[in-house]
C-alpha cells in the first residue's frame, strides 16, 4: 500500500486511483457535534467527502476511512487515511512455498499485510501483499536467517482466535505461556499490555478497545485504549444470561465485536452436555442469548437447517453487519436481518478447494477479512490458510510446504491504494437572536449590535467572536437603508452570519449625541481597582451601556465600570445605545491600559536573636524597586536599606514596604524575637528556709530543647533535664546531696557555645 498526499496509484496494476480534493478540505460537524465521512457515485468513479476514487476494473470498490467519524474532541487540523481496494488478478499462487504448523490465529493490518501464528511455533509470520512471507516476531534464535526480526521468547503459545490487528498497524495477541495480552508494534517491538488468566480468543471494537476471553475464568475482559483492564462478563462455568457479574459461560471459543458496541462470544462443547450457542454482551455488560439453533444430534434443535455441527469456532462481522460463523467444516452467515445460511464448506471435513459447498475444510478456525471483503480462514486441522471470496469460492493460499518458514506464496488479489489527506474539522456557530429590519428614529450612527448578539455553537468552549459590518458608529443617512451583517467565527474557523436592514428616519436635524470614556490614569498596578466613566451627551432614559475589554462584552449596564482584572495592553471602551437602538458616536479613543506588575517580597516571618545581638534582614524581592521603607525604624541600622541590620532590645514586628519605579507597592512582615541571655548562679542554699532553695537559671525556660547536666566530683551525673521547666533542688533520687562543689554543662541547642562551670551547694 502507498501513502500519498497527491494523486495516489498503487504499485500493483488494476488498483484504484485516489485523487484528493483541493486543499483546504473542511469537514463541518452537524448540529449534534458529529461528522461521518460519506461517499456517493457509482462505478467507476466514487466521490467521497475528501477524494474521488476511480476504479477502471469491473470489480467492486471498497473503502475504509481512518478515522471515519469526528466529534467535538477532534476539531481542528486532522489527518484522514483513505484506503481503497478492489479485487484484481493474482499472480500464480504457491501455497506449498511455506510450511505452517499448529495454525491458530491470523489478522490483517490496514496496509494489507496478513499476520499469523500458532499454538507451538512461538513466532508470528507476515505475508505481504506481494506474497512474501517473513518471520516478524518470536521464534527460536537464528530462525529465519537475515529476515528474523523478533526477539526469542517474546511470543508464546497463541490460542485459537488469539490475534487481532488495530487500525494503526499494531498486532495484539494472547500469550498463554505468559498469561498476558501482548502488543506487537509495526516496527517489531513486543510489549505487555494486560494480565489475563489463560487468555484465549481476542477481538477489537470500533473505538479500538480490546476484548479477551479468559479460558480459566470463563469470563470476558475489556482492555481500554488507556490500558485499563476490567472483567465485564462471566464468573464461572455455567449457562446463565443476565448482568455481567452474574452471567455464566461454558467454554468460550470465539469472540467478535460489532460497530454498535456489542460483543459476541461463541460457546462450544468442552464437556458432554454443554450447550453450543452464540451469546451477546451489551455495552453495560448484560449477557443474552443471540443465536441458538441447537446442535445436530441433540433433541432440542430449534432451527434444524442451521443447527451447529461443532459449534461457533469462529466469529467475524463484515462491514455491512453480517456475522460469519465457523462451524466445523462450514462457514455460515447470520445476516443483519436475522437470517442464517451456509456460506461455504460442508458438514463433511476434508481439504478441497472449490465453490460453496463443494469446498471442504478440516475445521474452520479464526476468520479475518481483507479490505476487499475476502475472508481469510484458519483451517486448524489442515494447518493451512484458506481464502473465501465474496462469491464463496475457496482456495488455499498458504501451508503444506515441507519445512520452509519463509518464501513467496503469490500476490494477493486485493489491490489496495491509500492516501493520507489533511482535513480541518470545524464546529459551527449559530445565532439564536432574531434579527428583523429596523427603523431608527433620530439616529445618525449604527449601534453595536455585535455585543448583544446571542450565539451558540455545536461544540463547547468554542470561543466565538462576533463582528459587525458596517462597524458600530458608522454613519447612516436619512431614508437610506443599510444592510447590517453580523458574522460569528469560532476557534475552528466555523462561520455563521445574520443580516438585517437598518433605515434612519430623521424627524428633525440629527441630535448632537456623543459618548466619551474616561479614567483618571492609563497607568495602573496589577490587581488594583480602576474605575472607568462613560460621559454621554444627549442620551435618553433608555440609554444602555456595554463595556468592552479587548472587544469582549463585560461589566454592568452602567455609566461606571470598576475592575481589578486588567492585564497590560488591555483595551477598554464602552458601546452606548439609546432606547430606540441608536448607536451613540464615541468621540474618544480606545483606552490602552498600561498595567504594571506588583513587586514580590519573600521574607521569613520569624527571626530570633539573643539579647544584645543583631541580625541582617534579607528579603528576596523581584521587580525594579525604587524605595525601601522599614517600620518601625527603632533598632534598625537603616530603615531605607533593602537589607538593614536589626538589633532590637525587645521582640519587634517590622513591616517592609517596597515601591517599584512604576509606583506599585508590596508589603512584607518579619518578627524579630529577642531572647534574653541566661544567667547562671554559682551557689544556692537548699536548706528549706524558702530563700535561694533552688538553682534558678533566669531565662533558661525559653530554651525548650536545651539540656542541663550536673556532675559530682567523681564525674557521676546527679541531675539531668531536657529543657529546664523545674529548677534543681539539690537532690539526687529524692535524697539531699551534701554541701560542696558540683560541675554543670548546659547546651542551649541553638548552635551557641556550650556553657559549663561549677555550682556550690551551701547548707
Amino acid at each position: 500500500m502507498i501513502l500519498c498526499f497527491g494523486m495516489c496509484v498503487s504499485l500493483f496494476a488494476q488498483s484504484p486511483v485516489i485523487v484528493p480534493k483541493s486543499q483546504p478540505i473542511t469537514l463541518k460537524l452537524d448540529a449534534g457535534g458529529n461528522y461521518v465521512i460519506s461517499s456517493s457515485g457509482d462505478h467507476p468513479a466514487y466521490v467521497t467527502d475528501i477524494a474521488t476514487v476511480v476504479n477502471t476494473t469491473d470489480s467492486t470498490t471498497k473503502f475504509r476511512f481512518t478515522p471515519q467519524t469526528f466529534d467535538c474532541s477532534t476539531v481542528g487540523p486532522q489527518i484522514v487515511t483513505i484506503a481503497s481496494a478492489t479485487n484484481g488478478a493474482a499472480t500464480p499462487s504457491h501455497p506449498d512455498a511455506i510450511r505452517i504448523t499448529d495454525l491458530t490465529a491470523l489478522c490483517f493490518d490496514p496496509a494489507g499485510n496478513l499476520y499469523f501464528g500458532g499454538a507451538t511455533t512461538l513466532m508470528i509470520r507476515k505475508i505481504a501483499p506481494d506474497g512474501t512471507v517473513s518471520i516478524f516476531a518470536g521464534g527460536p534464535p537464528g530462525t529465519g536467517g537475515d529476515i528474523f526480526r523478533g526477539t526469542a521468547g517474546t511470543v508464546g503459545r497463541i490460542p485459537p482466535g488469539g490475534m487481532v490487528c488495530d487500525n494503526t498497524g499494531n498486532i495484539y495477541f494472547s500469550d498463554i505461556d505468559a498469561n498476558k495480552v501482548k502488543k506487537l508494534s509495526p516496527d517489531g517491538i513486543v510489549t505487555d499490555i494486560g494480565l489475563i488468566p489463560n487468555p484465549g480468543a481476542i477481538t477489537i471494537d470500533k473505538q479500538q478497545n480490546l476484548y479477551v476471553v479468559s479460558n480459566t475464568g470463563n469470563a470476558v475482559y475489556k482492555i481500554t485504549t488507556a490500558g485499563t483492564v476490567q472483567q465485564i462478563a462471566g464468573t464461572t462455568d455455567g449457562d446463565l444470561d443476565g448482568p455481567g457479574n452474574l452471567a455464566r459461560f461454558h467454554f468460550i471459543y470465539s469472540i467478535a465485536a460489532d460497530d454498535a458496541g456489542y460483543v459476541y462470544v461463541g460457546i462450544v462443547e468442552l464437556k458432554l452436555g454443554d450447550k453450543v450457542k452464540i451469546k451477546r454482551i451489551a455495552p453495560d455488560g448484560t449477557v443474552s442469548t443471540y443465536f441458538n439453533p441447537g446442535k445436530v444430534g441433540e433433541n432440542d434443535i430449534s432451527d434444524p437447517a442451521n443447527a451447529f455441527f461443532v459449534g461457533p469456532t469462529a466469529l467475524k462481522f463484515d462491514r455491512s453487519g453480517n456475522l460469519f460463523i465457523g462451524d466445523g467444516g462450514m462457514i455460515k452467515i447470520f445476516d443483519k436481518y436475522g437470517k442464517a445460511k451456509t456460506f461455504a464448506g460442508h458438514a463433511d471435513i476434508g481439504d478441497i478447494d472449490g465453490a460453496g459447498s463443494q469446498a471442504l475444510f478440516g475445521q474452520v478456525g479464526a476468520i479475518d477479512m481483507d479490505l476487499c471483503g475476502n475472508l481469510y480462514v484458519v483451517d486448524q486441522i489442515n494447518n493451512t490458510i484458506r481464502k473465501v471470496t465474496l462469491g464463496a469460492v475457496v482456495s488455499t493460499i498458504g501451508g503444506g510446504g515441507a519445512n520452509q518458514l519463509t518464501g513467496n506464496i503469490g500476490s494477493s488479489t486485493c489491490r489496495q491504494t491509500a492516501a493520507v489527506i489533511p482535513v480541518n474539522v470545524q464546529s459551527t456557530p449559530a445565532f439564536t437572536s432574531a434579527y428583523n429590519d429596523v427603523t431608527l428614529q433620530d439616529c445618525a450612527n449604527l449601534a453595536n449590535y455585535a455585543v448583544k448578539a446571542l450565539v451558540t455553537d455545536n461544540c463547547p468552549d468554542s470561543q466565538i467572536k462576533v463582528t459587525q459590518t458596517p462597524a458600530p458608529n458608522s454613519p447612516i443617512y436619512n431614508n437610506v437603508p443599510v444592510q447590517v451583517t453580523l458574522t460569528a467565527i469560532d476557534k475552528t474557523g466555523g462561520i455563521a452570519a445574520a443580516s438585517f436592514m437598518a433605515t434612519a428616519k430623521y424627524s428633525a436635524a440629527p441630535p448632537g449625541r456623543s459618548v466619551s470614556v474616561f479614567t483618571p490614569s492609563l497607568k495602573i498596578c496589577a490587581g488594583n481597582p480602576v474605575t472607568f466613566t462613560a460621559n454621554v451627551i444627549n442620551g435618553d432614559p433608555g440609554t444602555s451601556f456595554q463595556w468592552l475589554v479587548n472587544g469582549v462584552a463585560t461589566g454592568p449596564n452602567s455609566f461606571k465600570f470598576t475592575t481589578s482584572n486588567l492585564k497590560d495592553g488591555d483595551i477598554v471602551n464602552c458601546a452606548v445605545t439609546t432606547g430606540n437602538g441608536c448607536g451613540i458616536p464615541n468621540l474618544g479613543i480606545d483606552l490602552h491600559m498600561n498595567v504594571n506588575p506588583i513587586p514580590a517580597i519573600m521574607l521569613k516571618s520569624n527571626e530570633e536573636i539573643l539579647s544584645g545581638n543583631s541580625i541582617t534582614l534579607s528579603p528576596e524581592i523581584t521587580g525594579d524597586i525604587a524605595t525601601y521603607t522599614w517600620a518601625p525604624s527603632v533598632g534598625l541600622s537603616n530603615s531605607s536599606s533593602a537589607f538593614p541590620v536589626a538589633s532590637p532590645e525587645v521582640t519587634t514586628k517590622y513591616k517592609l514596604t517596597v515601591t517599584s519605579v512604576d509606583g506599585c507597592n508590596a508589603e512584607g512582615e518579619v518578627t524579630v524575637k529577642v531572647i534574653p541571655n541566661i544567667k547562671i548562679p554559682n551557689t544556692f542554699t537548699p536548706n528549706g528556709d524558702g530563700v535561694n532553695d533552688l538553682w534558678s537559671i533566669k531565662y533558661l525556660n525559653d530554651y525548650i530543647n536545651s539540656s542541663v547536666t550536673v556532675y559530682n566530683r567523681n564525674g557521676s551525673i546527679v541531675f539531668y533535664s531536657k529543657g529546664y521547666p523545674k529548677p534543681w533542688d539539690g537532690t539526687f533520687n529524692g535524697n539531699a546531696l551534701p554541701a560542696g562543689v558540683y560541675f554543670y554543662v548546659i547546651d542551649l541547642k541553638d548552635g551557641s557555645q556550650i556553657r559549663s562551670g561549677d555550682v556550690t551547694i551551701l547548707r
